[in-house]
């Protein structure tokens, strides 16, 4: 039975009042983020380090990106990167370094003296400085270390990124099976 207009009036009405409280209740329950600081997850591009195994569109030079267009195209690559560890001390000064120094952003502090204990179980107070050879050493050492730290600093930083990345990239999955 073919319904009136009146009929089909109300019903489109009605209709739309189910849409429309519909479309409130999703946005009551998932608010829109105007900001950025309000969004799960952010990164800003010129913020990323110099490293070789970050590439992103506007960082590459201009022949090689259209080169790079032709072959593939992506905003942002983040590759995993070698890191390194830090250079070994040398045995005399070892057990002079307070922990901290595997670090590229953590710094090389010396113990200036310590107790050790001699054949006889007899402990005494031996200084850092006390044997000129540490002195020379640390500062050889610590010239290889800072170079090291100059060159691992952007390693780390971008390992910092993709690991973000590929913790995004899971999220996303996990929400792609969800839906």
């Amino acid at each position: 039975m073919p319904l009136n207009t009146e009929e089909q009036r109300v019903g489109k009405e009605r209709i739309i009042r189910i849409f429309n409280f519909l479309k409130a209740y999703n946005e009551h329950r998932n608010p829109v983020k105007h900001q950025l600081s309000e969004q799960p997850w952010v990164l800003w591009l010129n913020e990323l380090p110099d490293h070789a195994d970050i590439n992103f569109v506007g960082h590459i030079e201009t022949d090689v990106l259209e080169q790079q267009k032709a072959e593939e195209d992506f905003i942002l690559k983040v590759c995993r990167p070698k890191l390194t560890p830090a250079p070994n001390p040398p045995e005399r000064i070892a057990e002079w370094l307070q922990d901290g120094w595997k670090d590229p952003v953590g710094e090389i502090v010396v113990i200036e003296e310590r107790e050790i204990k001699d054949k006889n179980g007899d402990s005494q107070i031996v200084r850092f400085n006390d044997d000129p050879q540490r002195e020379v050493s640390l500062t050889q050492w610590r010239q290889k270390w800072k170079n090291w730290a100059q060159d691992e600093l952007p390693a780390r930083e971008t390992m910092q990124i993709f690991e973000r990345c590929y913790d995004l990239y899971g999220r996303l999955q996990k929400n792609l099976l969800v839906i």
